[in-house]
């Protein structure tokens, strides 16, 4: 008990000023790893979804679908004329390949 009463009845100035210090260092440290934790948990669909600063173009879209093969050459050539048509500049990108073909390889 005599411990407890070392100091008097009171902390002084240092024991005030010295809890709010480690009050305050408590507090950045929970907060920082409950951070921690929701970045590592959801991280990976925010900066999926960032990614790329710009969105595509319609262009951009259609040639790469045309180029994963989701759409054939005469459907690219369709909608990039309706894209023209509508006042959307397609990007350079609108220039199909020419696809190789047996006859010319022979």
């Amino acid at each position: 008990m005599i411990l407890v009463y070392w100091y008097g009845h009171n902390m002084g100035w240092w024991g005030y000023a010295d809890m709010a210090v480690l009050m305050a260092v408590f507090w950045v440290l929970v907060l920082g790893s409950l951070a921690a934790l929701a970045k590592y948990l959801f991280g990976s669909r925010f900066t999926r979804a960032k990614s790329s600063s710009e969105p595509a173009s319609p262009a951009d879209v259609l040639a790469s679908r045309f180029a994963r093969g989701e759409i054939n050459e005469s459907e690219y050539r369709d909608r990039i004329a309706v894209l023209r048509e509508c006042g959307t500049q397609p990007s350079t990108t609108d220039a199909v390949p020419r696809q190789t073909s047996e006859i010319e390889l022979s």
